[in-house]
């Protein structure tokens, strides 16, 4: 069952393997149903996070499944934008071995 929030979008979650995870809906059904199909990826193993798995790779994962199906092109290249700065820096880095210093290190260079 999907719950509305106080933006008026309405939140379906679940869980899988003990973590929660949601999706979100202009409406319950449309909540309900990307909630399905990310219970159904996660089922089929085409999501997930592994701590061998590259930034990039990872993040075109995220930008795949979480956000490219809810937003606006304006919404999306602003995402593409973030993400190349990060994966100019560290994309070739496993998940496993980036830490608080490589991202502050990308805060700063950007800072100017």
């Amino acid at each position: 069952m999907a719950t509305k929030n106080k933006d008026g979008y309405f939140r379906s979650t679940f869980y899988f393997n003990g973590k929660q995870y949601s999706s979100r809906g202009k409406t319950e059904k449309e909540a309900a149903q990307k909630a399905a199909l990310k219970e159904q990826a996660l089922k089929e193993g085409k999501i997930g996070v592994s701590q061998n798995m590259t930034v990039t790779r990872y993040c075109d994962d995220w930008l795949r499944v979480y956000r490219k199906p809810d937003n606006t092109e304006k919404s999306l290249a602003t995402y593409k934008r973030h993400i190349k700065l990060m994966t100019d820096e560290i994309g070739n880095m496993k998940i496993k071995d980036v830490d608080g210093d490589h991202l502050q290190e990308i805060i700063n260079s950007r800072a100017g």
